[in-house]
Formats: C-alpha cells, structure tokens, sequence
C-alpha cells in the first residue's frame, strides 16, 4: 500500500470434480432391423443422465436405420458435468427370394425349388445348403430357406406346396361278354 501497510487475503474454492461416463457398449455392428441398447454409467449417486429427447434414463434402446453414435451428458450431484458416446455400425439383411413361392402340383411328382438373394442357404428339410432344391411332398408342405449374405446378416423366405391327389380311374362297360363279330359294348370312362 501507499502508506507502507500490507495484508493478506484469502478465498477458500472448493474444486468439485467432473464424472468420468462410459457407454456400453461403446462400439457394436448389428443386423439392420435389430434393436441396440446403451447402457452408460459414471454419474454417481444422485447424479443424472441425459440422451436427449426426453431420455433421462441410464440405458437407451434405439432401433437403427443406418450407422449412427448415441451421446449422453452425465451430471454428477455436484452440477459438473461431461459427455460419453455409442456408436453402432447397421449392415444390411439380405432380400430373400424364393421361386416358387406358392406351387399346386398332383401326388407323386417332383417340384424344383430355388432361393436367391444371399451368399449361403439353409433349408427346413434335409440339411439343404445349396440355393435349390427339389421336393416331392405327399401332401401340402411349407418349406423355409434361411439365406445369409457375407455380414452374416440374414432373412427367410418361404414356399408353399399344395399336392392335389391323382384320381381314381375305372371304365364302366353295358356287357361284360359279346359274340365275336356280332355285338358291341359301351365303354365309359370315370374317375
């Protein structure tokens, strides 16, 4: 000071420290049409978190349509506050075909069936793993393929076969004996 006096002031500050938030999982590669949930942790007791959107819980479950990153702001009870992130990678599912999808075929005969759309097939019947088979059902069958593409993603496709019965034939006859030469007999069909 001017007149040579001096003193000393001090100010106590309490250093509150941040939330250190982690998101789980922070990193995943899903199928497009599967549901992802994050899960983040680190606000403490008492603290928050927030997704956004009005999504104040811990986890959040989203179904996403393409590659994407979750972000959370964790609270802690003191105010302070930081930020985590999930990031999901979406690949796509396969377009399963399968050809014929509805088939009526009679009793006794064979039906190719064939599936497109994928890198891999697996059948309902058989242990079938290659892209067609051929089926010969007794009676009205579904058969399923599995088709999975080179993300390991996959889809189904379905054929359904009904099998008509053969008929019974038979003749009808007006005699069931005739003189050589000299009389005729009807026959008829039926069946």
């Amino acid at each position: 000071a001017a007149n040579g006096c001096s003193a000393v002031g001090s100010r106590t500050f309490t250093v509150n420290p941040v939330p250190t938030p982690t998101v789980s999982p922070s990193n995943t590669t899903v199928c497009f049409g599967t549901l992802v949930t994050f899960t983040a942790s680190g606000a403490g007791a008492g603290g928050t978190y927030n997704w956004g959107g009005g999504n104040t819980s811990a986890s959040i479950t989203i179904s996403p349509g393409a590659n994407m990153t979750s972000t959370v702001t964790v609270t802690n009870s003191f105010g302070c506050t930081a930020t985590a992130s999930g990031s999901v990678t979406v690949n796509p599912v396969p377009a399963a075909n399968i050809s014929p999808s509805n088939a009526t075929i009679c009793s006794g005969q064979t039906l190719a069936v064939t599936a497109s759309g994928g890198g891999t097939y697996s059948w309902s019947v058989g242990g079938a793993t290659t892209n067609s088979i051929s089926v010969n059902p007794t009676t009205t069958s579904v058969y399923y393929v599995t088709v999975t593409n080179a993300f390991n993603c996959s889809a189904t496709a379905t054929s359904s076969v009904t099998v008509n019965s053969l008929p019974s034939p038979g003749i009808n006859t007006s005699a069931t004996s005739i003189c050589l030469g000299q009389q005729t007999a009807t026959l008829s069909g039926y069946g």
